[in-house]
C-alpha cells in the first residue's frame, strides 16, 4: 500500500485514489489501526508529516 496512493503527499483521509482507504474499505486494514494512525497524525504539527 505504501507508495501506491494516487498522490505522493496523500494524507490518507479523503483523497481519491488512496490505497490505504481502499484497503480499509476492503477489510485489509483494521479500523482500529486506522484510528490509531489518525490519532498520531492529529497529535503532530502539520509541518511534521
Amino acid at each position: 500500500m505504501i507508495g501506491t496512493c494516487r498522490f505522493r503527499d496523500c494524507k490518507h483521509d479523503r483523497e481519491p485514489g488512496c490505497a490505504l482507504l481502499k484497503a480499509l474499505e476492503e477489510g485489509r486494514v483494521q479500523q482500529q489501526r486506522m484510528n490509531s494512525y489518525r490519532s498520531i497524525i492529529a497529535s503532530l504539527p502539520e509541518t511534521s508529516y
